[in-house]
């Protein structure tokens, strides 16, 4: 599906507030590709929500000027896009295309799994396994950092957080270790053998 802002490649209006509301099929996601952009920066914005709502809290993109922007994909089937102008200047505007996401008999295609995560089939749906330096249900964190550690220690990836951990990892292979600021730090540790007990691995904190 093509979304087109008003009249373009023509100029679009002046003053001009349009919000459409797009849903996709259950168990998927829509991902929005720009293949042109040109508007009035900083004063002619296009915003993406997530769902259908125009809240803040709510908002993936804010977009201006006449660079295309990166894909950008909301987390479930409801996505809001907000075109605001004012009455200065008019340009081209935006040709965008989106894609639904995790639908039709491969779930995996394209790609639901962000930074270069693998997708596998599971069920009717699918499932992301990450690299290292991210975590998530679709690879889309950052986890924090790597560790550069000193001859006869294990590199490790720490994920820095209060509940949420990489999920696509064995369980066995993280331990818990608490800070002097009290944060809560999970430790990935690479290359072991699965059979070690880790959580008896207590990396010194001058390493981190």
């Amino acid at each position: 599906m093509s979304l087109k802002s008003p009249y373009h490649p023509s100029n679009y209006p002046d003053n001009l507030i349009t919000t459409w509301s797009i849903t996709s099929a259950p168990n998927t996601t829509i991902r929005a590709h720009f293949l042109t952009f040109s508007t009035e920066a900083p004063n002619d914005v296009l915003s993406i929500f997530e769902g259908h709502t125009t809240t803040a809290d709510a908002r993936v993109l804010a977009h201006s000027g006449g660079v295309v922007p990166e894909d950008v994909e909301a987390d479930g089937n409801g996505m809001t896009m907000q075109f605001v102008t004012n009455e200065k200047v008019t340009l081209g505007g935006f040709d965008v295309l989106l894609m639904e996401i995790g639908g039709g008999e491969d779930p995996c295609s394209p790609n639901p799994c962000y930074n270069d995560g693998a997708c596998s089939v599971a069920g009717s749906g699918y499932s992301c396994m990450c690299v290292v330096g991210y975590y998530g249900p679709r690879c889309k964190t950052g986890s924090g950092y790597t560790c550069v550690c000193a001859n006869g220690y294990w590199r490790a990836l720490i994920v820095d957080h209060a509940t949420q951990t990489d999920k696509m990892r064995n369980s066995n292979s993280a331990s818990v270790f608490t800070q002097g600021k009290g944060e809560s730090l999970t430790y990935w540790l690479e290359g072991h053998d699965p059979s070690y007990k880790i959580d008896q691995i207590k990396p010194p904190k001058q390493n981190l």
